[in-house]
């Protein structure tokens, strides 16, 4: 039998909230080891498991992790016992704290050593010898805000094209976007992969798809109305996103994710989602 922390949620520091998608998400749970199809997301994810390790797609995962934007589902199995404290991030809040162009880390996972060399590795360490989950938080906020300090600014025009996409769920073609920009749509499409780790096409498809799942809370679901309201041209081209991104039929999803304690679509937002 599983069982779970009831109160999941841990408030970030709010000089960190700019950064942010969500708070700290925290998952507990003993029992039976679980395996889920995580759909693919923009945000950045930095994850802190302090009991046994988790596998994605078959890999063992380091204790401490961070994964980029990703294009594909993945599957995730959890240990005999889970504890876990997971952060999510803006790809423009990404870009600042991590220093690095996501297009080297979309479709990523790596421990911090990979990203922060023997810096990572100390920070990694304490993080897992942390007594209490207070001190946990407090350990990777000092870092993360010294991260920000002295972190990349994204370009304005790449800020820009990110909260207008994010603002209308992806659906703002993104010629109209260069062309608001005065930029060429191979330019806008060079800087935006480099900073934000995905094309905007795949950018804009993502953010609908995650609108798509946040409507899903709503009960009951008509799907050919989900699929107007939610920017696309027909049914089946929601069906290919469910294919693409989650490797389900939306009926199937919608199943699946009922049965999880830990789904991260219930999370509350501090703002409008995935801005910066």
């Amino acid at each position: 039998m599983l069982t779970g922390v009831q109160e999941p949620w841990v408030p970030a520091a709010p000089s960190l909230r700019p950064f942010l998608c969500r708070d700290y998400l925290r998952f507990n749970v003993g029992g039976a080891g679980r395996s889920w199809v995580q759909p693919a997301e923009a945000t950045v994810t930095l994850l802190i498991e302090v009991k046994e390790p988790m596998r994605v797609n078959g890999a063992w995962l380091p204790q401490v992790w961070v994964s980029g934007p990703s294009t594909r589902p993945d599957l995730v199995e959890l240990g005999r016992a889970h504890d876990s404290l997971d952060l999510k991030f803006t790809p423009l809040g990404a870009y600042s704290l991590i220093g690095w162009p996501l297009r080297q880390l979309a479709g990523e996972i790596v421990g911090l050593d990979d990203l922060f060399g023997r810096t990572g590795v100390d920070v990694a360490d304490r993080l897992l010898e942390a007594r209490s989950l207070e001190r946990r938080v407090e350990i990777l906020e000092d870092f993360l805000l010294h991260r920000a300090a002295e972190g990349k600014v994204p370009t304005p025009a790449v800020a820009y094209a990110w909260q207008r996409l994010a603002a209308t769920a992806g659906r703002v073609p993104i010629a109209s976007l260069a062309g608001e920009l005065g930029m060429s749509r191979r330019h806008l499409t060079a800087s935006f992969h480099e900073q934000i780790g995905l094309s905007p096409k795949k950018a804009a498809r993502l953010l609908r798809f995650a609108g798509v799942r946040d409507e899903m809370q709503h009960a009951p679901v008509r799907w050919a109305e989900l699929a107007q309201e939610c920017g696309y041209v027909d049914q089946s081209h929601l069906h290919r996103d469910f294919r693409d991104f989650a490797a389900s039929t939306p009926t199937a999803f919608l199943g699946s994710r009922a049965s999880r304690t830990d789904s991260a679509a219930h999370e509350p937002s501090f703002r409008t989602r995935q801005e910066v």
